[in-house]
């Protein structure tokens, strides 16, 4: 899984400073990481909180409900999938004639634990020296 953390003070202003970008096959790893959590540490310690769960044994799984984007996680593998992808009322073959196609990879990705918590980790100290910089 490769991706770059950016930070643009210019933007700042208008609350898009912190950003990401992941690989195409990732990209929706990084619209979670930005949607559902951001830049609030306190957010993001509740994954820190279960992935230690995990990893200890205390639990084998964790989901992670978000407003549009979920996260499904157990000792082997982090999946996040949109949420859109399970909501029945919605029947994506009347589309077909649109000459529209499904990017998948905007919909699911998953990884391994580790590289997962490898990537959060380093968002999170992303952060915090970024936050510092900007108090400066």
């Amino acid at each position: 899984m490769e991706y770059e953390f950016i930070r643009d003070p210019d933007l700042d202003v208008v609350g898009k400073g912190f950003q990401v970008e992941f690989s195409h096959e990732h990209r929706i790893v990084g619209r979670w990481l930005i949607e559902e959590f951001g830049t609030d540490l306190n957010e993001l310690k509740s994954v820190f909180n279960f992935m230690s769960a995990i990893e200890a044994g205390k639990i084998t799984e964790q989901f992670v409900l978000g407003k549009e984007i979920s996260l499904k996680l157990n000792r082997f593998e982090a999946l996040i999938e949109a949420n859109a992808l399970h909501q029945k009322e919605h029947d994506l073959s009347v589309y077909a004639d649109d000459a529209l196609e499904l990017d998948e990879n905007d919909l699911s990705a998953g990884c391994g634990f580790e590289d997962f918590l490898d990537m959060i980790e380093a968002w999170r100290d992303f952060v915090i020296d970024n936050n510092r910089k900007r108090s400066r």
